[in-house]
């Protein structure tokens, strides 16, 4: 209702905002509201954050986003399935299982690898990621507007009306805003490069799903080079002790259908064996569970 009285205004501030680069700082103070997930409530791991912007700050932000729609459509890469207009986790599955089936059809064992980076959208390198930015196309007062973005941002805790000092937060992309998954996009917007073409790779956000069909040794190393590719890109792009929680599935084809072999939870990076049942997997001083 009130449109046109706020309009004009907020077209002053975001034009002055977007030609001098900078934000001004109570737009980059996020309140954080924890709310219970599970378990114990004394452990503040079982907790998630729900981060509170400004919402005169987000809205200028969507303008930001409206203006690279374009460029995210045409440049995030094709096995990215999240964030982007026309693709999802519906339509990441029925590309990977398309493929598998393929295989599966021709009695060929296929091996798939799952992976997550824990806590992805807190890992983000600044400066990395300005980099890359650049190397997204943007450049000029853009550039330097999302650098003032990203830079001087602060978080505070509120519980029951009270709240914390201010911290501030050095690492990440800003979490309830609308151009955090824009961020992240470009961000890992490079790890499918790593991959071998012979294997096939599919992202939601983070999570990364490995498949390729396994009739050898050479195709076993193969798969593990890959893995070794994704454990060195998260060494050389994600802050902190940052790491791939992995989860496989190996599926083994018999005459009539095919079924899961084993399944196994790990982190870091699996190593393959070749052996006579099949291509059997070491995980150094990891605790594993393991089905059939």
């Amino acid at each position: 209702e009130c449109a046109f009285q706020l309009a004009p205004s907020l077209h002053y501030m975001f034009t002055k905002s977007l030609r001098l680069s900078q934000i001004p700082s109570e737009w980059k103070l996020a309140n954080i509201i924890p709310l219970h997930k599970k378990g114990v409530k004394e452990h503040v791991e079982n907790y998630r954050p729900i981060s509170l912007l400004s919402i005169v700050s987000k809205t200028l932000e969507r303008c930001v986003l409206n203006h690279l729609y374009l460029r995210i459509q045409e440049s995030v890469h094709s096995a990215q399935y999240g964030f982007i207009s026309g693709r999802s986790t519906t339509s990441q599955l029925l590309s990977t299982l398309h493929k598998i089936g393929k295989d599966l059809d021709k009695g060929l064992q296929t091996d798939v690898v799952f992976m997550d980076i824990s806590k992805a959208f807190d890992t983000v390198d600044h400066s990395k990621l300005l980099q890359k930015l650049r190397d997204f196309g943007l450049s000029g007062s853009l550039l330097l507007w999302f650098e003032n973005y990203l830079s001087g941002r602060c978080q505070r805790v509120t519980v029951h009306g009270a709240t914390s000092t201010s911290l501030p937060i050095t690492s990440g992309v800003p979490q309830g805003s609308l151009l955090a998954p824009f961020l992240f996009s470009v961000y890992i917007n490079d790890l499918p490069d790593n991959i071998s073409i012979s294997t096939g790779v599919g992202l939601y956000a983070d999570d990364t799903k490995l498949h390729r069909c396994v009739q050898n040794r050479n195709d076993a190393l193969a798969l593990q080079s890959d893995i070794q590719s994704l454990h060195c890109w998260s060494n050389e792009n994600i802050v902190r002790s940052g790491h791939y929680d992995q989860f496989e599935t190996i599926m083994e084809c018999s005459d009539q259908q095919s079924s899961v072999k084993s399944q196994q939870n790990a982190r870091v990076n699996p190593t393959f064996y070749h052996g006579d049942n099949g291509y059997q997997r070491e995980k150094a001083s990891v605790p594993s569970t393991s089905a059939k």
